[in-house]
């Protein structure tokens, strides 16, 4: 008797637990129905911010391409007048303009000279020096004044030598007049001065095992560059004239699949600063929209919340 007693008590018991299972399980099943609803429900308002938060980073992305044309020049450091006869050469075989650099350490009357022979030449000047003092600055001035009295329509940029790229050295050109400088970069990337001024880079290029990656680096950098060659170092005999053809080779390879072109320094300048403007306003632009969008992400997330707010009421 007592057994059947303990047996309908178990029994029993199991038939609670069992309906006790079966309602917490159908609770269960009724809560996670009830969510699936509200995700379900709030899931537009969540795709709508994803949409929202990838075409702002799109947006932001295409800011920074730059899409202009990248732009070389050829630069030419003469040891002396006699040099001309191997730039004309170049500059002819491969239609540029040199860029004539005269390095301010060498001897006036020297300097005098190649400068008188770039300006008949009708070829671009620029002044450098591999390190800035006064004696430097002075000759500078004097070349500068000089070419003025040959041509005064040229106004000579400073190729401003990595070692002595400083704020110091940098202001201290400014005082003398030069504004527009041509400035060493690892990565190759133009840009803009703290004054408002544009800058273009630079490469000395002595290495020719190198010259398919500088040219390749400077079509994907789209930037503005002067490729320098120091007759210097071709008769020490680290580079040889046709190190310097084959560097003008390869650029004009992509020069004529329209991926390079061969600009002027003023142009090169002018393209540093349009295209900073016309990045500046695009930035405006974005965000501007961006604060626009950030508000309906605001209002999109406020609607999500009050959906999954009725979930504490259930």
């Amino acid at each position: 008797m007592k057994s059947k007693a303990l047996s309908i008590v178990v029994l029993l018991l199991a038939v609670v637990l069992f309906g006790l299972l079966f309602v917490n399980h159908r609770q269960e099943q009724r809560q996670t129905a009830y969510m699936q609803q509200l995700q379900k429900e709030a899931a537009p308002y969540k795709q709508e911010i994803n949409d929202i938060r990838s075409e702002l980073a799109q947006k932001q992305h295409a800011i920074n391409i730059k899409e202009d044309a990248s732009g070389i020049l050829f630069g030419f450091v003469p040891a002396s007048a006699d040099d001309f006869a191997e730039i004309d050469k170049l500059a002819a075989e491969h239609s540029i303009t040199p860029v004539i650099l005269l390095d301010c350490s060498q001897k006036k009357e020297q300097l005098a000279q190649i400068l008188e022979k770039a300006v008949a030449k009708d070829y671009e000047v620029v002044l450098a020096g591999l390190q800035i003092d006064e004696s430097i600055l002075q000759t500078a001035d004097e070349m500068k004044d000089l070419l003025a009295q040959m041509d005064d329509t040229k106004r000579p940029a400073f190729l401003l030598r990595n070692k002595v790229n400083t704020e110091e050295t940098r202001n201290l050109l400014n005082e003398h007049g030069y504004t527009e400088l041509i400035l060493y970069d690892a990565s190759l990337q133009a840009g803009m001065q703290e004054n408002g001024k544009p800058y273009i880079c630079y490469g000395f290029f002595k290495q020719p095992v190198y010259y398919p990656d500088y040219i390749s680096q400077v079509v994907t950098a789209h930037t503005m560059m002067l490729a320098s060659f120091d007759f210097s170092t071709i008769q020490s005999g680290t580079l040889q004239i046709s190190d310097v053809e084959r560097f003008m080779t390869l650029a004009d390879d992509r020069k004529a699949a329209n991926e390079l072109r061969y600009v002027d320094l003023n142009s090169a300048f002018q393209a540093v600063a349009d295209q900073n403007a016309t990045q500046q306003e695009r930035q405006e632009s974005y965000e501007k929209y961006e604060a626009e969008q950030e508000k309906r992400i605001q209002e999109l997330e406020e609607k999500i919340s009050e959906i999954y707010s009725r979930w504490d009421e259930y």
